[in-house]
């Protein structure tokens, strides 16, 4: 017996019926496998692959640590950019202060206003060749330190030993 369902597709209904044969026999499940309560036992524990769940294993704690790696290094990243950032600002500050000091340096201490201060001001004028006078120092216009006698001394030894090496 067929039924026919909306989609045109049949159905064999009587796979789903008792069949002659099992009524007259009288047992209803003759095509039924009876297990034993061991072989129950066994079919219900899960087999689990040894190998498999240890690579599994490897596999997510390698997965975790590439990750965690990642994090800290873009952490580590971020930091390093943002001291970066605060130096380079630093600097152009920096850099506009001494631009700012040198226009004041150039406009109040220029060669001119310098000459011109100690001429007016000072009553200074630039020294010519004649003013100019050299003198020669000879070998006798030496100095010397005379010194008590040293010789319990301890640092009149070393100048005395280092003396005598060195000539």
């Amino acid at each position: 017996m067929s039924v026919q369902h909306k989609n045109s597709q049949a159905y064999d209904l009587s796979l789903f019926e008792e069949s002659e044969r099992t009524r007259a026999s009288g047992s209803k499940d003759s095509n039924l496998i009876r297990l034993t309560p061991a072989q129950e036992e066994k079919l219900k524990r899960a087999k689990h692959n040894p190998l498999l769940i240890g690579v599994v294993s490897l596999l997510t704690i390698v997965l975790t640590t590439v990750l965690i790696m990642i994090v800290y290094n873009n952490v580590v990243i971020n930091e390093l950019n943002s001291s970066i950032v605060a130096a380079n600002s630093t600097i152009e500050a920096q850099q506009e202060r001494e631009a700012q000091y040198q226009l004041v340096i150039d406009s109040t201490l220029s060669e001119e206003f310098i000459k011109s201060y100690a001429e007016n001001k000072l009553g200074m004028v630039k020294m010519n060749d004649a003013q100019k006078e050299f003198i020669s120092l000879y070998n006798d216009d030496c100095g010397e330190v005379i010194r008590e006698d040293n010789s319990n001394d301890i640092m009149y030894y070393l100048y005395r030993a280092f003396n005598g090496i060195s000539s």
